[in-house]
């Protein structure tokens, strides 16, 4: 996580320099809107994110994890349209229905756990 979030960080970094131009970098005002930006960026998203990643990892183990993971594009694009009125193009209803199938075949062929032992058994 930690080179992910270097990484992230020095990208962001660049493209704020880039953007900034003439005016230069400046820290954006600490008004209440961009405390609650901040503070759902780093409570929610950063530990609530992780923390579910983290905790499903370690209940339900990396298959299950990865499928459900592969579903977040599909979520954002049912988000948006909730939200924002936005619907998708035909590449995006298509995106969405390969992560659905993908997702699914992943979970309907993924190893079973025995949390008695903690021994994991492949389905037959």
């Amino acid at each position: 996580m930690m080179l992910q979030w270097s990484a992230a960080s020095l990208l962001f970094f660049g493209a704020a320099v880039i953007e900034s131009g003439v005016h230069g970098l400046a820290p954006p005002p600490l008004t209440e809107k961009t405390l609650s930006a901040l503070a759902w960026l780093v409570l929610l998203a950063t530990f609530g994110g992780y923390g579910f990643f983290n905790a499903g990892l370690q209940r339900f183990g990396a298959t299950t994890v990865a499928a459900l993971i592969a579903l977040t594009p599909a979520t954002t694009i049912v988000w948006a349209t909730l939200m924002f009125d936005e619907y998708p193009g035909v590449l995006g209803c298509i995106g969405v229905l390969l992560g659905l199938l993908g997702a699914g075949m992943a979970l309907l062929n993924r190893p079973s756990r025995s949390y008695e032992t903690g021994v994991t058994a492949i389905r037959q």
